[in-house]
This record gives structure tokens, C-alpha cells and sequence, in this order.
């Protein structure tokens, strides 16, 4: 299996539920510097009494809801559906405030809730026992490229035989994004087609380059996967405070790209200060 059936797209940021097809709609409001402010966005709710793991797998939740309307997960084996979940924030956050209460209290009176391990697993498990998914659960948290190696773990699964769906799943501070994967033979037992293919993918460390070893390091990489057939269109992920969000985000727009007919394919990249690469190739 070379390619991987994309089945949906989905997203919660702020109070905004969408699909992909609607990212262009909400173009503005992504670049709006004050939509989810890391600054205020979380002061405001704090203030409702939410913690940072429940903020991010209520988020989720959100992001998938509307896959429920076509009454999708009555025609699949629910035992046979995984989550691979990303994040910058459920890693780091708990981990500093972890540090902080052990330097403050001492070690043997730290938080339990603030246990780096056990709150950065919580959004993926919660999202399957909430859903009745009851295949794998993973957790990662690589960076801003988090949110993207999600979708390429859960395509290594599907090829491996380990399910038969994924929703590969991105969860920040701000919001959620969630991408549902299919293998090939389930898709022709179910009446959903797929919008676009995962083909090519590959996240690595590449450490503190410079601009042109980095646009260098890349159209290597591209060059070796062999695509002569077809429009290619290429982007970076800008580093926002939306973390591994922002790579979904442009993951849903080569979507959009591609049904539309502006492009064949689209490469993915994503290259954050702490020199995690990732690059992902969408199809048609």
C-alpha cells in the first residue's frame, strides 16, 4: 500500500468548529493575531476553571462531533479504530509545572495531575473511551511537527496492519485538528470517499542549519521520492502560536488545493526553531 485514503479533516480553534473545505472562509481569522492569543485566550479560561488536558480533549471532541452526523461509525468495527495524538503544549506545560511544584513543595509533594506522562496521554485516551475506540492510543509530542508525525505514525500503522482507521489528531492550548486515515480495503466496504492520499512522508531531526542548508536538505529529500507526474505546489508552516496546529491547518488547505484543481499533489513542511523536520506529500 503506497497511499493512504484521507477520509476527513476537522477542526476546533477557539470556538470555531469547521471542516477543511472551510479553512478559506476563515483565512482572516487564522491570521488574526488576536484570534486564540496564547496571552489572553487561556487567562479567559482558566477563569470557566479548565485545566490544560481537559481544554484539550474537550477540543478533540469538538473536532470530530460532526463526523457523527452520517452515522459513519455504525458501518466500521469499532475495535479496529486507533488515535495517534500530537502536541507541543500537553508535554511542555506539565512539564514545567512539574518543575516548578517540585522546587516550590519539594519532590515528594508534587501534583499528581501535573505528571508530564499521565496528562500528555490523557486527550488521545480520552477521545477513545468517550468514542468507544478501541484499538491503539499513542501520544507524541515532537514539536511544532507533532500534529504532522501524528498522521505519518498512523499511516506506518495502517500499512502494518495494525488497524483499519486512525484519526491522527492534534491538540494545543488553542484548539484541535483531527485527519481520519483509512486503509484501502475497509474504504470498499463503506459508501465515503476518500478526499485525497497521504503518499510520501519522513520526520526527522536535523538540528540548527542555516536557510540554504535547510531549502537544500529538502529539495534533496523531494527530489528522491521521484515526482515528475502532475502540479506540485510546496509550503512551509509557519511557526505560530498555534504550535502543531499550523501544519494541520496547511495539510487541510492542499486539500483544498487539489479538489479544487489547482494542484496535483501538495508537500507539507515543517521545520520548527528546535530543528524537528517533517514533510509530508498530499495527492490526488
Amino acid at each position: 500500500m503506497n497511499k493512504i485514503p484521507i477520509l476527513a479533516c476537522k477542526y476546533y480553534i477557539g470556538d470555531k468548529q469547521f471542516d477543511f473545505r472551510e479553512i478559506r472562509n476563515l483565512e482572516s481569522t487564522l491570521k488574526d493575531p488576536k484570534f486564540c492569543n496564547l496571552e489572553k485566550f487561556p487567562e479567559i479560561l482558566k477563569e470557566i476553571n479548565t485545566r490544560l488536558v481537559d481544554r484539550q480533549s474537550l477540543s478533540l471532541q469538538a473536532a470530530i462531533e460532526p463526523f457523527k452526523a452520517n452515522n459513519f461509525y455504525k458501518k466500521v468495527d469499532k475495535s479496529r479504530i486507533s488515535v495517534v495524538s500530537g502536541s507541543l503544549s500537553a508535554a511542555v506545560y506539565p512539564i514545567l509545572e512539574y518543575v516548578d511544584s517540585a522546587c516550590t513543595n519539594g519532590p515528594n509533594f508534587v501534583n499528581a495531575a501535573a505528571f508530564p506522562n499521565t496528562v500528555a496521554n490523557a486527550p488521545a485516551s480520552r477521545l477513545c473511551i468517550w468514542n468507544g475506540f478501541e484499538n491503539r492510543v499513542t501520544s507524541l509530542s515532537e514539536g511544532m511537527s507533532s500534529g504532522l508525525d501524528a498522521i505519518m505514525m498512523a499511516c506506518d500503522q495502517i500499512k502494518r496492519n495494525y488497524t483499519d482507521f486512525v484519526w491522527a489528531v492534534s491538540s494545543e492550548e488553542n484548539g484541535a485538528a483531527a485527519v481520519f486515515l483509512s486503509g484501502n480495503s475497509p474504504c470498499r466496504d463503506i459508501d465515503f470517499p476518500s478526499v485525497a492520499y497521504v503518499n510520501h512522508y519522513e520526520s526527522r531531526y536535523v538540528g540548527n542549519i542555516s536557510n540554504s542548508e535547510q531549502d537544500k536538505f529538502i529539495k534533496e529529500l523531494v527530489n528522491s521520492w521521484d515526482l515528475n507526474d502532475g502540479r506540485t505546489i510546496m509550503k512551509k508552516s509557519k511557526d505560530t502560536t498555534l504550535f502543531s496546529i499550523e501544519p494541520m491547518l496547511d495539510f487541510g488547505r492542499m486539500i483544498n488545493l487539489i479538489l479544487d484543481n489547482e494542484a496535483d499533489r501538495g508537500i507539507i513542511i515543517s521545520l520548527d526553531r528546535f530543528g524537528m523536520l517533517s514533510i509530508l506529500e498530499v495527492k490526488r
